[in-house]
């Protein structure tokens, strides 16, 4: 409950971007939280998903690094 009283107060100061990278984390803290805490077992099916999360938000950021970097030149 207070992630999510932090998230959504923060979306009104975040970009558009920010906001969509903190929703595509949130299901893989869930996971580490959940295995962290409450000792529950991790799939491997959680951890391809993890890893799919983590790998297209990296691709996403890579690519809008780039976008900025040919719009400021």
């Amino acid at each position: 409950g207070a992630a999510y009283c932090l998230y959504f107060t923060a979306v009104g100061e975040l970009t558009g971007q920010k906001i969509a990278l903190l929703s595509y984390i949130d299901p893989l803290v869930a996971v580490i939280v959940s295995c962290a805490f409450l000792n529950e077992s991790v799939t491997a099916l959680q951890l391809i998903g993890g890893a799919l999360i983590l790998g297209f938000t990296l691709l996403n950021e890579l690519g809008s690094a780039k976008k900025g970097a040919a719009l400021e030149k």
